[in-house]
């Protein structure tokens, strides 16, 4: 049974991304929170304040349809590469905790899975781009 031995530093590496990531997360909720509270406290000035809400949405939720599709690109060219070598994890890549390379069909199942997954992140992108588009069109003709 051969196993592909951990790299320490990508350890390291991946858990200070996540801690930054987590830090950045924290910060970037706090300004919309006061970026929220300081639109609300304005006067309204003939529906500057929804239109900037809905814009608000429309990018945040257009940012996060890009992200998961760019996931599930990067999900299904990783099984395709385990399909092809037929190995899981496939020969280049680092992994973080000692990992048990298994081979043949049962990597293809693997990434038949993966590929599954990343079909799956693809339809939620467009599922959420079909409810958002009928928000934003509901909150058009409630405006109007």
């Amino acid at each position: 049974m051969e196993t592909q031995r951990a790299d320490r530093q990508l350890r390291k590496r991946i858990f200070l991304g996540v801690l930054l990531a987590a830090v950045a997360g924290v910060v970037g909720l706090v300004a919309v929170q006061n970026w929220l509270s300081e639109l609300l406290r304005r006067p309204p000035a003939a529906g500057t304040k929804q239109a900037t809400l809905v814009a608000v949405l429309a990018w945040s939720i257009g940012v996060t349809c890009l992200l998961l599709v760019g996931l599930a690109v990067y999900v299904w060219r990783f099984g395709n590469r385990i399909r092809t070598a037929m190995q899981c994890p496939p020969p280049r890549p680092r992994v973080i905790r000692d990992t048990i390379v298994v081979r043949g069909s049962a990597a293809a199942g693997r990434a038949s899975i993966l590929q599954v997954i990343a079909v799956v992140l693809g339809l939620c992108a467009v599922g959420l781009l079909a409810a958002t588009w009928r928000l934003l069109s509901l909150l058009g003709a409630h405006a109007a």
